[in-house]
C-alpha cells in the first residue's frame, strides 16, 4: 500500500480470516498443529476506472503457480493447498487485466471489510497465539515454509510443464 500510495494510486486494505487447512503443503507437521484454526489475512484493493479492484495473494508469483500446476496432474476445478485456494486452479493467472486477482479467497471464513489504515486493522484484528508459538513460527515455521515455497518454484524451473491438462 505504501508503494501504491507513493505513486498516487488510491488503495485500501481488505481484512479477513482464512481457514488454515488450505496452507497444507506449505505448512506441515508441527507448524500445522501449532497454527490457530484461522489466520488473519489481508490484501490490497486499488481504485481503478471507477471500481475497487482486489490484488490478493501473498507468496504467489508465476513460477510458484506454475510449480503447483506441475505438481498436480489434475488441475481443473477447486483447489485448496499450498496457500492457494481458488475455484479453478487451471484458470488461475496472475497476469493483471484490470480485474480482481484472487489466490486465497476460497478459504475466507470471516470478512472484516476494508480499512484505509493497515495499523488500525491489525490493532483491531491481531493474530492471536501464545508467545511460545510466535517464537516457534519466527525461528522455525517461517523458514520451513519458505523452503517449501522454494521447492514448488523449482518445479517450474525444472521444465516439468503439463499445461495440456488445463
Amino acid at each position: 500500500m505504501a508503494l501504491l500510495r507513493a505513486v498516487g494510486i488510491p488503495c485500501r486494505l481488505h481484512g479477513s480470516e482464512v481457514d488454515k487447512h488450505f496452507q497444507e503443503g506449505v505448512t506441515s507437521g508441527l507448524i500445522s498443529v501449532l497454527a490457530p484454526g484461522t489466520i488473519v489475512h489481508t490484501w490490497a484493493e486499488v481504485y481503478y476506472k471507477g471500481d475497487w479492484i482486489a490484488l490478493e495473494g501473498v507468496i504467489t508469483d508465476e513460477p510458484y503457480i506454475k510449480g503447483i500446476k506441475n505438481k498436480y496432474k489434475v488441475v481443473k476445478g477447486p483447489f485448496a493447498r499450498y496457500a492457494v485456494s481458488v475455484k479453478d486452479l487451471c484458470t488461475l493467472s496472475l497476469e493483471w487485466h484490470g480485474e480482481d486477482i484472487f489466490v486465497q479467497n476460497e478459504s475466507v471464513v470471516k470478512d472484516f471489510g476494508v480499512y484505509d489504515d493497515p495499523d488500525a486493522f491489525f490493532k483491531g484484528h491481531p493474530q492471536t497465539w501464545s508467545k511460545i508459538k510466535n517464537i516457534a513460527y519466527v525461528h522455525y515455521g517461517r523458514k520451513k515454509m519458505n523452503r517449501n515455497v522454494r521447492k514448488i518454484r523449482l518445479r517450474e524451473k525444472q521444465g516439468m510443464m503439463i499445461y495440456g491438462l488445463c
